[in-house]
């Protein structure tokens, strides 16, 4: 703050002087210089209050804003006194007898440029992704929907699991037909236009050739264009050849592929043909089985093959696995990639799988865990256990710390990164945390809660509970709004923008809402629905009936079918895209099904064909290869 100082030519003798001035009300302060009047000291009121009534009239005292000038050259204060002679109560300009001024100090020099603060860490890139709406609900006449997400895992492309937010930008309707012009009169007959084409070879204008195009009009009505009647001549031209495809005869038991290739499997055994491993995006490789061995195409680590086009392919959900020994588990969560499980129990411990199922390794200690959660890429991990605490991990299960209060805990969430997390009590509260489960906030009111479940970015949550309507949350947990039917519901499972929900209610429907959970409908026949999982779209859903079996849908939850073997089922995982399905039963197995929408990623997986078979491949980036074409005889190709 700047200090006020007495002013140059009109100084104040001290600070206990002025206060005297100002609250103890002296008119005249004695001992100090002179402030525009040499007159005797007077006693004065203090401000807004009357002094004893004398021959001309009360003393007063008034203080004025002193604006930068000749008396304060920063400004300050002006402290005016006189007698009130017309008694008015007011000390007015013509009653001014003395004046001092209290001046503010010059302002201090600026202090030093600080230090530059460390640099900060990169930002995630935020992503935007267009697509075609059809004509239907969302835009009647068609239009455009606009994707907005943070690029998690900096692969360069926008995927279902990273989408925050949706819009759509629908379409006008058609305006109608305007009015019928005048009909006008005849013209004279116009000349007719004509082409001619021409090969051009390669040189100046077309650096590979391509075809000379002359235009101009029939002048002489001959109906062929001559050469004075051309007006315009433009250039067709070829662009450069293609890489092309060079084939190659393999007759031993292996080879390594090298792009825009193609390769004859041509021996009595399978020809082993692993892809290139350094490949540029469009760079092409072609099989065709000859010899009576077939050929079968590895992969290097990465690398996966989208086969949901091929002849062979097995729908996720059809076929299921047993893994592990018989336990009372109550959980199991499944990773974006599929690959990355943790599963969980009554009376047992943690466990992890890195490959699909096929193996398990146990953490923690024996507890009566209830419910489990991943991050999108396996590595943060939470658990609840029943009447105990909140674990989580940071190191893919390997570690665990209990966090959160001792509650009745039911189910819990997580988002993709892991940051944002959500759990439900039974007779208590919604709890949850943005700081990757370090501190905990009580959200909701005490209800007999069950099912919890979030997008992606953790911004969109829904719960459920017994008998209670299902609450949706728009802003990461903080406020809940009630809404859709009263159910005994369990789990709910949502897509990863947030918008398409799957909830099971015991001993009646299952229920979907592609609209946020405004709007809900019922299918399927009343069971005891209790597990539900959903790919990253909401297109493939699965729902388990306690004592019953399987149900899975791969077009949003309009048509189910049953699958699997019947069992006292608990919970239900899905990989983002729907082709990893892991299930949890009661007194049973862990169960995993795995569909061949695509290859195992990695050396794991692989597409092997017979004689006869053939496909061409395409790289499409970021390891993934896509199937241009292909010709399969009866059996069609083996997806692993």
């Amino acid at each position: 703050m700047t200090a006020l100082t007495p002013s140059r030519d009109k100084a104040v003798c001290s600070t206990a002087a002025i206060a005297a001035a100002m609250f103890v009300a002296l008119l005249v302060l004695p001992g100090c210089g002179g402030g525009g009047s040499s007159e005797a000291a007077v006693p004065a009121p203090a401000v807004g209050m009357q002094a004893a009534t004398g021959g001309a009239g009360p003393a007063l005292v008034r203080v004025y804003a002193e604006p930068a000038g000749a008396q304060c050259v920063e400004g300050g204060v002006r402290i005016a006194s006189g007698f009130d002679a017309d008694r008015n109560g007011t000390l007015d300009a013509a009653e001014v007898a003395s004046s001092q001024y209290v001046c503010a100090g010059a302002t201090g020099a600026t202090g030093a440029t600080g230090a530059a603060g460390a640099t900060g860490p990169a930002g995630t890139a935020w992503l935007v992704s267009v697509a075609v709406e059809p004509s239907g609900g969302t835009c009647a006449t068609g239009g455009s929907t606009v994707s907005v997400g943070a690029d998690t895992n900096a692969n360069g492309r926008l995927e279902a699991a990273e989408v925050t937010s949706v819009a759509h930008v629908c379409s006008g309707a058609a305006g109608s037909p305007g009015a019928a012009g005048a009909t006008g009169g005849s013209g004279n007959a116009g000349l007719t236009t004509l082409l001619g084409l021409m090969a051009e070879p390669a040189g100046a204008r077309c650096g590979y050739g391509g075809t000379r195009v002359d235009a101009g009009a029939d002048a002489d009505r001959n109906g062929a264009l001559g050469t004075s009647e051309i007006t315009s001549t433009s250039y067709i031209c070829n662009g450069p050849p293609g890489p092309g495809v060079a084939w190659i005869d393999v007759t031993s038991s292996s080879v390594a592929a090298a792009p825009n290739t193609g390769y004859f499997a041509n021996s009595n055994v399978e020809v082993a043909i692993t892809l290139p491993a350094t490949p540029s995006v469009g760079d092409v490789v072609r099989i065709s089985g000859v010899g009576s061995g077939g050929w079968k195409l590895l992969q290097n680590p990465g690398q996966w093959i989208a086969t949901s086009g091929l002849p062979g392919n097995v729908e996720p959900g059809s076929d299921w696995a047993p893994k592990e020994a018989q336990r009372e588990w109550s959980s199991v969560a499944v990773a974006s990639d599929g690959q990355h499980m943790l599963a969980s129990g009554y009376n047992t411990q943690l466990y992890t799988s890195s490959d699909a199922g096929l193996n398990w390794t146990p953490h923690e200690t024996q507890r009566n865990w209830a419910s489990t959660a991943t991050s999108s890429d396996g590595t943060r991990l939470i658990a609840a256990v029943r009447n105990g605490p909140l674990y989580i991990s940071s190191d893919s299960g390997l570690s665990w710390q209990p966090v959160a209060s001792t509650q009745n805990w039911y189910y819990v969430a997580s988002s993709a990164d892991g940051r944002k997390l959500a759990a439900t009590a039974r007779g208590g509260f919604i709890h949850v945390s943005s700081d990757y489960g370090q501190t905990w906030t009580a959200t909701a009111s005490s209800q007999s809660w069950t099912g919890i479940a979030m997008s992606a970015d953790g911004t969109r949550m829904y719960a459920t509970g017994y008998y209670i309507p299902i609450y949706a949350s728009t802003d990461g947990g903080a406020t809940w709004i009630p809404n859709g039917p009263s159910r005994d519901f369990n789990q709910i499972a949502v897509s990863a923008d947030g918008r398409q929900l799957l909830i099971g209610a015991w001993t009646d429907q299952l229920f979907v809402s592609t609209d946020f959970g405004l709007t809900w409908s019922g299918h399927e026949s009343a069971r005891q629905w209790i597990g539900v999982a959903s790919s990253a779209d909401g297109s493939r859903l699965v729902a388990g009936d306690y004592g019953g079996a399987i149900y899975v849908s791969s077009d949003h939850g309009r048509n189910w079918r049953a699958a699997g073997p019947a069992r006292n089922w608990s919970f239900f995982g899905s990989s983002a895209d729907g082709n990893v399905i892991a299930g949890a039963a009661y007194s049973s197995q862990l169960f995993v099904s795995t569909g061949t929408l695509r290859t195992t990623s990695g050396t794991a997986g692989s597409l092997a064909g017979p004689q006869g078979g053939a496909v061409e491949l395409q790289y499409a980036g970021f390891g993934r290869f896509d199937v241009l074409s292909h010709n399969a005889p009866a059996g069609g190709f083996m997806i692993r």
